[in-house]
């Protein structure tokens, strides 16, 4: 198998973007790696969205 062959079977991303950010130095650590709470704070913003997107209307997360 060659390595374009692993690129044919690559499913294309199904859905529609949501939340398009770019972390900062601030987002980062003393080494520059981007915090799991960053991420899972960003996934929850775009979780919003689309929730509130479908809902036509206010709605809230819960933990």
């Amino acid at each position: 198998m060659t390595e374009l062959d692993d690129l044919e079977e690559t499913p294309d991303p199904e859905g529609q973007l949501s939340l398009r950010l770019i972390a900062t130095p601030k987002d980062t650590n003393l080494h520059g790696d981007i915090s799991a709470g960053w991420v899972v704070s960003q996934m929850e913003q775009a979780a919003e969205l689309a929730a509130a997107r479908l809902a036509c209307g206010r709605t809230a997360t819960v933990h």
